[in-house]
């Protein structure tokens, strides 16, 4: 227990089924994110008990104790049917989101009962089981953003695992709990996949571009500027509307932070962009991000997340050409897969991803701010990957960028994200790609990308 006085420990007991489960998450609320010392022990009783200095919080179970057998439960019939919305006593939100648990939350001088099944919420969240038992997806077989209990009870815009563990901070202050909870600050992850090293990356692609913007877009003056850049960029690749490297790294250092750029090293799909890393111009750009002080991370092709072999090929082959360990990345096409993806991450020995956010939506897919380790519900493991929740992607704002007045809505949304991160003190993580700001179709949105940036400069 080192130097920790033992009355500033919480005793934690927890019922005797599901331990791995419990075990994770409250190791993840209680240890990782509170940054608070406790013993956890197993007990008869069907709830979870956090005690210290004869004082008592008790979290009601509402789910776990339903099920005999520990893989009983990953299944769609036991997906919540509706939410409630539990008065806050505590009045940091008006109200708190139960996903499982019915009842308020009491308080007594020496015994709060939380009926809000916090364990089993916020393992729902974290885990994402419900991808695991849902077979909704997408054209890209990922899972569709639309059918998850987030968006149809309207709640992917708070980062509810944030306000449970304020909710459990709360009742252990009003118990008058000795110690001090771990403190974080307000930060901006700044990420960058690069699908596209150069957007005229052959004369054949030029002429597409230039019928483009002549015949369908309508748009001569780039015609006319793109005339004059492109015979410049075989001397100078910074005239390239895609070479935004420098550019994104000026905007990471106005913010005290790093930008992360995510290379492909593969992939033979009509979604993979096939570029080379292995040419001159591929590694004149490694060399100015690492003198930069950046990060060079992993973007694996489309059909990677879940194939094991492919991805450690595509892997070692980039680790071969920047001569350095890749610990950061994130999947192409947000692809994704309950449990898999994660646990090929982890196989690999990567650090961090950012790959599990939504890809139709700016929100919380994971009902956090902050980065936790994943659990893999087959092998019951809590995994050494950390999982950095994304937030706002620019491919989000697709759509959006062919009405001014949808445009206007989306960056709402975005602060209405960002204001949430702020609130709880979280990672505000954004992907923006190194093409989406230079083309005429992403103009209008400069201007709103940059004053996002600057309201997390004032956040920080």
């Amino acid at each position: 227990m080192g130097t920790i006085p033992r009355y500033m420990y919480l005793n934690i007991s927890i019922p005797n089924n599901f331990i791995e489960e419990r075990t994770y998450t409250i190791s993840t609320l209680i240890r990782d994110l509170l940054g608070l010392p406790y013993e956890l022990s197993i007990h008869e009783n069907p709830s979870t008990e956090i005690s210290f200095n004869k004082k008592n919080i008790i979290i009601v179970d509402s789910f776990f104790n339903k099920y005999a057998s520990t893989k009983n439960y990953l299944h769609e019939n036991n997906l919540p049917k509706s939410i409630k919305k539990i008065p806050n006593p505590f009045k940091f939100t008006e109200n708190l989101i139960s996903i499982y648990g019915d009842g308020p939350i009491l308080i007594e001088d020496h015994k709060i009962t939380c009926n809000l099944d916090i364990i089993a919420s916020t393992f729902f969240m974290l885990t994402r089981w419900e991808e695991y038992v849902l077979n909704e997806k997408d054209q890209f077989s990922r899972f569709n953003d639309l059918k998850s209990c987030a968006y149809k009870f309207n709640f992917y815009e708070r980062p509810i695992v944030n306000e449970y563990i304020e909710c459990i901070w709360k009742m252990l202050k009003k118990l008058e709990f000795p110690k001090e909870r771990k403190q974080t600050k307000f930060s901006i992850f700044h990420s960058h996949d690069i699908d596209h090293l150069n957007y005229w990356s052959s004369p054949w692609k030029f002429l597409k571009s230039s019928i483009k913007y002549t015949f369908f877009n309508k748009n001569i003056p780039f015609v006319v500027k793109s005339l004059k850049e492109y015979p410049l960029s075989f001397f100078n690749p910074k005239k390239d509307p895609y070479y935004t490297y420098d550019y994104l790294m000026n905007k990471s250092e106005e913010l005290n932070t790093k930008s992360h750029f995510y290379f492909m090293s593969g992939g033979i799909t009509k979604y993979d962009s096939k570029y080379s890393i292995t040419t001159l111009y591929a590694k004149k750009i490694f060399k100015n991000i690492k003198k930069r002080g950046h990060i060079i991370g992993f973007h694996p092709s489309f059909n990677t997340y879940n194939n094991q072999h492919l991805f450690n090929k595509e892997l070692s082959h980039l680790q071969s050409i920047i001569k350095e360990p890749v610990e950061y990345g994130r999947q192409h096409y947000l692809r994704f897969e309950v449990p898999t993806t994660w646990q090929i991450w982890e196989d690999n020995n990567l650090k961090q991803s950012s790959s599990c956010g939504y890809p139709l939506l700016f929100g919380f897919r994971l009902g956090i701010c902050l980065p936790f380790h994943p659990f893999n519900i087959l092998t019951k493991q809590k995994l050494s990957l950390l999982e950095k929740p994304l937030l706002v992607m620019d491919a989000t704002l697709t759509t959006a960028l062919h009405q001014k007045k949808m445009l206007s809505k989306s960056f709402e949304k975005i602060d209405t994200v960002l204001n949430q991160v702020k609130k709880y003190n979280g990672t505000f993580s954004l992907l923006w790609h190194n093409g989406n700001l230079f083309l005429p179709e992403w103009y209008s949105s400069i201007k709103s990308y940059e004053n996002l940036l600057t309201k997390c400069k004032e956040y920080s």
